[in-house]
């Protein structure tokens, strides 16, 4: 099976990442954390592909701050 894969989308959500590493910009991701749980969340096809939202990221960071 040969599944297209878009870089523009969260490979969590299939959200916009809003992805800037072409960008002459910095990323937003610059200042955000990804546990090594949250990118093993990824399917491994996808895994180095597509970025991580900052809404999946912020999600998976909020629980594990939670008692």
């Amino acid at each position: 099976m040969n599944t297209t894969i878009n870089e523009k989308e969260c490979p969590l959500c299939k959200e916009l990442n809003h992805c800037m590493v072409n960008s002459s910009e910095p990323c937003w991701c610059i200042d955000k954390s990804f546990p090594q749980t949250l990118v093993d969340s990824v399917k491994p096809e996808l895994k180095n592909k597509a970025c991580i939202c900052a809404r999946c990221a912020d999600l998976h960071n909020s629980t594990l701050k939670e008692p």
